[in-house]
């Protein structure tokens, strides 16, 4: 074989082995990659203040499958959860509240039974008309009642109490609520009355069908 020629397939070769080992390299530093993540260690409620006694810190392995996980660290960031929360479930960032969350007291003049953790939407009374004012609020603490609302939303919940406003609270999950300006007295009573003739109402069971008399032949 030509000198040439030789030094071509050798360098070939040398060329196909450095590509083999950088593919099986790329395999193994991605087999052994690994993202630390965060898991709830007992069921928690929305409000829950995320500490070393809720939380726990675990490394995922690089699959290369999208994972959607919190990045951060709860506990360093001061966290709070913003739904209720199972054991062994993995953070994300819609697990947690806005970090500048602020709690302001509130009176209602009407409100369901309200526990720590219940969402909560919030309506003002304004002369004969009603407008919401809140949309999942979560609740800290029910008798008296505290809320954790925006800090850009501050000095307005302040003002409303401070007014003595009644305010008007529904524990709800915010699924099929629509939002919208605020209705009057007229506006709410023509809506309840169309939906009570759609048959928006919840049905009663139907009665239980009678047996047919039994007729004895003379």
């Amino acid at each position: 074989m030509p000198r040439r020629s030789l030094l071509l397939t050798i360098g070939g070769a040398v060329v196909l082995l450095a590509v083999i080992g950088a593919v099986y390299l790329e395999i193994a530093v991605q087999a052994k990659a690994t993202h630390t993540a965060w898991t709830v260690t007992q069921d928690i409620v929305a409000g829950t203040a995320l500490d070393s006694s809720n939380v726990h810190q675990v490394k995922l392995a690089d699959t290369g499958d999208p994972v959607q996980y919190y990045k951060g660290d709860p506990i360093r960031d001061h966290r709070r959860a913003a739904s209720r929360l199972s054991a062994s479930h993995l953070l994300s960032d819609d697990d947690l509240m806005p970090t500048q969350s602020v709690l302001v007291p509130l009176t209602f003049k009407s409100a369901p039974p309200m526990q720590r953790g219940d969402k909560i939407d919030v309506y003002v009374l304004m002369g004969t008309k009603t407008i919401q004012v809140g949309r999942g609020l979560v609740v800290e603490q029910p008798n008296p009642t505290t809320v954790w609302v925006p800090p850009g939303d501050e000095a307005a919940w302040v003002t409303l109490q401070a007014n003595n406003s009644a305010l008007f609270a529904v524990r709800s999950s915010g699924v099929g609520v629509p939002s919208g300006a605020g209705l009057a007295l007229n506006e709410a009573a023509s809506q309840l009355a169309g939906s009570a003739s759609e048959g928006g109402s919840v049905p009663g069971p139907a009665p239980s069908p009678s047996a047919a008399p039994s007729v004895q032949k003379p």
